[in-house]
């Protein structure tokens, strides 16, 4: 399929999200885990129990959406089995160790019928190799000097450290649900805000990708663009 010129963003990713959200929490009864939450949720959770799952008790606090908070690491804390209709990783996969391991954790926790819905960056993407393969303190000067961030990198303020395992990457999650029995419902590609804002905030950096995002669409015969940073995908556990 022909990616656009004009990428989506993660506001028209969200717009898709929404009611496949909304369907897998509606009635009484309902229960949605927050993997990694951080300090808000992104979605319309009303009328469902709120769990939440963060390595930070403070993160934790400030999310006043949760009904309950879990201060725990999602690769390895018991969430128990069959519990929620319904998981959500806001970008977290990206900052652990074994995403494999979250992954098979929210699997376990989620009812047959369930949704597991993931926001993650594109491993294979501009953004996701030079993030995968330069230090944090680099991530750390983008954020400060060229998207004016001042307190980029300090306590509960991004870019957190990172690994972006392969196991995260488009093939990896597609085989993951293939191999837990997940269907998949929504498969959406966008750009993100930062690479949104680099392009059009300085020449260099935007003509560098039109002929970057030229030179992909050459070889791929147009199927590919070099603009699209991140998924997000929802994930429906077979039942």
């Amino acid at each position: 399929m022909s990616v656009p010129r004009d990428p989506a963003t993660v506001e028209n990713a969200i717009a898709l999200a929404r009611p496949l959200v909304t369907a897998a929490l509606a009635g009484g009864g309902r229960s949605v885990l927050e993997a990694g939450c951080g300090s808000c949720s992104h979605f319309d959770l009303a009328g469902a129990h709120s769990v939440g799952i963060d390595i930070s008790a403070s993160q934790l606090e400030r999310n006043s959406s949760l009904d309950e908070r879990l201060e725990g690491d999602l690769q390895f804390h018991d969430l128990g089995c069959e519990r929620f209709d319904a998981v959500v990783s806001w970008y977290v996969l990206e900052h652990v160790a074994r995403p494999d391991l979250a992954l098979a954790n929210m699997a376990r926790a989620l009812r047959p019928g369930g949704i597991l819905v993931l926001a993650v960056p594109r491993v294979l993407s501009v953004k996701g190799l030079v993030t995968k393969f330069s230090p944090h303190w680099f991530h750390v000067a983008v954020y400060r000097h060229l998207l004016g961030r001042k307190t980029a990198g300090l306590e509960g303020h991004p870019p957190f450290p990172t690994h972006l395992r392969w196991s995260m990457s488009a093939a990896g999650l597609r085989r993951f649900a293939r191999e837990e029995g997940f269907d998949t419902e929504l498969w959406e590609i966008f750009e993100d805000d930062t690479q949104r804002r680099l392009r059009a905030r300085f020449i260099p950096f935007r003509l560098a990708f039109a002929l970057l995002d030229l030179v992909v669409r050459l070889l791929t015969l147009t199927r590919a663009s070099a603009y699209p940073t991140d998924l997000l995908t929802i994930l429906r556990k077979q039942g």
